[in-house]
């Protein structure tokens, strides 16, 4: 499915383009349509078009400046100018600019129907366009109908011909809240092939990476290589990386991006990286918890009887610093505090409620996920087992509820998680994961969800307002980035929720 963008300022011509797009030929797709320049070039990044149909003369930003930024930016794309006059300034326009194609208003079915075929042979010589729509079909099949099957597994038999395929995923915890280094990870990529070899990027999400490798030869030796350039980088503590060979066709990737999951999953560690490599006849098995001695575990029921919380707390952390909480996976470190939790449950006096506990186990785990190292695990495993002991929790409230009120009141400036934790001098990692378990979202995604309501407001109150002002308004300095925050926090782009509240209005 091949995607077009459609920027002019009369909304007839747009719906009769449009039409005439989907009757004549199924495999393009009109996935945005706007009034201006502007506004299409805030969501490029978010529709990602193959085809850019525009006017020239439109408000804001005309034809002649988006084309400017978009032959800079997304060289890629195939741009077709619309144009109601047919002279030669708009041909010598256009050849200037890298362009042959344009549509004279109104267009006919009949030429639009020539502008397609022209565009989808120029896109089908596209050989990179075309390898990452086959690795899309093929990696996220739910995504895309099964109409094609057959010709999608056909094409990637003719583009995909390396004699061995590898792929790399990395992983890092969501509730982290830090990005992984996709710029790093594709340049350390290119240094691993050899000539004649290629890198396909598969997916680049917030805190997933999948990138596929065609090379010529796979040995031990040059997995040795990829540890050695990955590892190499800075800042990625915290992070699994996962090599998977793939035995056979690519068309076994999903399966094995299932098998990635889990076993980066279960071999991520607070204090360091690490890199697994895992074949197809592996088996990737959930790791079980560290077994403690049964005399310390004796020590925390008897102090959690007494209600000696001092002795407890020395006790506990003597334990965990004798585990070396460091050399362990996550997954297995959250098993053994929920352990501990379960054993404390119902051989203290009076028991501990059942709810509570598995409130406990459900925060351990979150607080772990959201930790970058083991000195900060203690420091929250002290907290949430100090709540056991008959103490009040007024405190912990109290900055809660200035930390909320600060963010409503300050949430056009530049806030960061460092900026409020130095604000109230508390840890940025228990600041976070304690607004998470009693907010349900972090302090960030807190901040977010304010500025797209504010966005919101402004969009249904006052249409004229342009997207860039409305950005600046609500916090954010970049429009792009704020398009990209906007559509993941309301599944729509500011230009797609506008149209909605127009046409809501005007039933």
């Amino acid at each position: 499915m091949f995607r077009i963008i459609i920027v002019e300022d009369e909304p007839p011509i747009i719906r009769s383009i449009k039409e005439k797009i989907t009757n004549v030929d199924p495999d393009f797709k009109v996935v945005g349509e706007y009034h201006n320049g502007e506004s299409a070039l805030l969501e490029m990044d978010i529709v990602k078009p193959h085809v850019l149909i525009t006017d020239l003369h439109m408000p804001v930003m005309n034809g002649t400046a988006l084309l400017e930024r978009v032959r800079e930016e997304y060289p890629e794309v195939i741009c077709v100018i619309l144009s109601g006059y047919q002279n030669f300034e708009y041909t010598r326009m256009a050849i200037r600019k890298g362009i042959t194609d344009y549509l004279l208003k109104p267009p006919t079915e009949e030429t639009i129907f020539e502008l397609l075929v022209v565009i989808k042979k120029k896109l089908m010589q596209n050989q990179s366009l075309i390898e990452s729509e086959i690795l899309q079909h093929l990696v996220f099949p739910n995504q895309h109908t099964n109409d094609n099957d057959a010709k999608t597994e056909k094409m990637a038999k003719e583009y995909f011909y390396h004699a061995n395929y590898v792929m790399l995923y990395a992983w890092t915890s969501p509730e982290l809240q830090t990005d992984l280094p996709v710029q790093s990870l594709l340049s350390k990529a290119a240094e691993w092939l050899k000539e004649g070899e290629r890198y396909y990027l598969i997916s680049s999400l917030a805190n997933e990476f999948i990138v596929l490798f065609g090379v010529h030869d796979l040995h031990d030796k040059r997995y040795e290589e990829c540890e050695a350039l990955i590892r190499s980088l800075p800042d990625i503590d915290s992070i699994t990386f996962v090599l998977l060979p793939i035995e056979g066709w690519i068309s076994k990737i999903p399966g094995l991006l299932v098998k990635a999951r889990k076993a980066a999953l279960v071999n991520n560690y607070a204090d360091q990286a690490s890199m697994v490599i895992v074949k197809a006849d592996d088996m990737v098995y959930d790791p079980g918890r560290i077994e403690l001695p049964v005399d310390s575990l004796n020590h925390l029921i008897s102090f959690m009887r007494k209600q000696k919380k001092t002795e407890f707390e020395k006790q506990f952390v003597s334990m965990l610093s004798a585990c070396k909480l460091e050399a362990f996976p996550k997954v297995t470190v959250i098993r053994t505090l929920q352990h501990i939790v379960q054993m404390l449950e119902p051989n203290v006096q009076p028991p501990i409620n059942s709810s509570t506990a598995r409130s406990m186990e459900d925060e351990i785990e979150q607080a772990i996920w959201g930790t970058a190292n083991s000195t900060e695990i203690i420091e929250h495993m002290k907290r949430i087992f100090g709540r056991l002991f008959q103490e009040s929790e007024t405190e912990e409230t109290d900055w809660l509820t200035d930390v909320e009120e600060y963010l409503k009141k300050y949430y056009v400036s530049n806030i960061s998680l460092t900026d409020l934790s130095e604000k109230f001098n508390l840890n940025a990692s228990y600041l976070s994961y304690v607004f998470k378990s009693k907010k349900n979202k972090s302090p960030i995604d807190f901040l977010i969800e304010l500025r797209v309501e504010e966005a919101k407001r402004l969009i249904r109150e006052h249409p004229r307002l342009l997207f860039k002002d409305i950005a600046e308004q609500v916090g954010y300095p970049d429009p792009y980035y704020f398009s990209k925050l906007f559509k993941q926090m309301t599944g729509l782009t500011p230009t797609e929720y506008k149209r909605n509240q127009l046409e809501h209005l005007i039933e």
